[in-house]
């Protein structure tokens, strides 16, 4: 990326903005053309000298600076965010992007302008070491640059599924958002069922983690679909026949599917709330 980029401002410099940052500029995005507003002078402090960005405690610079802002605040204060940013006037024309969990584009359009490019990202938490997976979805108003410019930044930490309905956001929430804690759950059973059977928690957690290291990249560089990849380690009268028989017999697909379910229920009711 050359010197040419346009600033991108992110409003909050908590965990994921650090893990958006970090996923551009290991991607080349020039350290200067990034800038934050952060009230913690600690937390200013420690991403100018971290990653090189420029920071500032002032809202209305980063919103006259930037061409991109980047909502990385609790859904809670986005309201308030948006009006201060609102009545400097200085927002028209710009993109933003907004990663609060449950926020819909037009309750932000609603307070920044109705013909107001907003585009909503829902990254998970491998965001924060480069493997992040995103939902994204932008409204109306964002042009075709703009949407690349969204992508861009989503593809700098992980990869990303676009969606031309935002209702999707809430499917994606619960199977990617929230996806990370149900493998992390199957892992730690794995792992506690080597300990019970006399091998080290070290060895246990070695032998879980890479089979589900090795697992996912088979599955994501085969042709294979999920079913048949299982059904290829599956033989007839085997070890893991015998487990995936206890799994069915005890209900875990079903349970499995209405976990996600209840995850997509959930986000229903935080963006309607």
């Amino acid at each position: 990326m050359s010197s040419t980029e346009t600033v991108i401002g992110f409003v909050g410099g908590g965990n994921m903005a650090s893990a958006m940052m970090k996923g551009l500029l290991s991607n080349g995005y020039p350290a200067e053309k990034i800038l934050v507003a952060e009230t913690s002078k600690e937390k200013s402090a420690e991403l100018s000298k971290c990653l090189g960005v420029r920071v500032t405690d002032n809202l209305n610079t980063l919103v006259v600076q930037s061409e991109t802002i980047i909502l990385a605040v609790k859904p809670q204060v986005i309201d308030t965010v948006t009006q201060d940013i609102a009545s400097s006037g200085k927002h028209v024309g710009k993109l933003f992007i907004s990663v609060a969990a449950g926020v819909k584009t037009i309750q932000i359009a609603s307070i920044l302008g109705e013909d107001t490019a907003v585009v909503r990202l829902m990254p998970n938490m491998p965001a924060l070491i480069g493997q992040g997976m995103s939902g994204l979805y932008a409204n109306s108003h964002t042009s075709t640059p703009q949407k690349r410019k969204s992508l861009m930044i989503a593809e700098s930490f992980g990869d990303c599924v676009e969606v031309t309905d935002e209702n999707d956001i809430n499917t994606i929430t619960a199977l990617s958002g929230s996806g990370p804690a149900y493998f992390f759950l199957m892992f730690e059973n794995m792992v506690q069922a080597g300990i019970e059977l006399g091998l080290s928690e070290q060895s246990a957690h070695k032998l879980a983690c890479f089979t589900a290291l090795g697992s996912a990249k088979m599955a994501q560089g085969s042709s294979f679909k999920p079913a048949e990849l299982r059904q290829q380690v599956t033989s007839k009268g085997g070890t893991t026949e015998s487990a995936i028989n206890y799994f069915e017999q005890n209900g875990f697909p079903s349970i499995v599917r209405g976990a996600v379910k209840a995850a997509y229920s959930r986000s229903v009711e935080l963006s309607q709330s």
